[in-house]
């Protein structure tokens, strides 16, 4: 059976979050550490026909790591969604998972 697509929704990494479970980082880049060899991965599926899909919505997820860069950038630059404090819009999906949305709608 010929395979049309393989989706790598953790493409950007992945941690465990303090209720036991794996999520996703949304800081959309590639993690090498999670894929070391993510060229020969593409090539190799390429080869075949296949099409590497991978996915990003308009979450970015805080943290003081250096996986937070990217929502450090967006805050600075308010490129987030604020509420009527001028404050970043947070959400949060599960204790220690907190992330603000990319605001669309902003042409910077």
């Amino acid at each position: 059976v010929k395979i049309a697509g393989l989706w790598l929704q953790d493409w950007g990494g992945v941690r465990n979050t303090s209720i036991g479970i794996e999520r996703v980082w949304w800081n959309w880049r590639l993690d090498e550490t999670h894929y070391e060899d993510w060229d020969a991965l593409r090539e190799d599926v390429g080869r075949q026909g296949t099409q590497l899909m991978t996915y990003i919505n308009p979450f970015l997820m805080e943290s003081a790591s250096e996986k937070g860069t990217l929502y450090r950038h967006a805050e600075q630059n308010n490129y987030m969604v604020r509420n009527v404090r001028d404050e970043v819009y947070k959400l949060g999906s599960e204790p220690g998972v907190t992330f603000g949305l990319l605001d669309l709608s902003n042409p910077g």
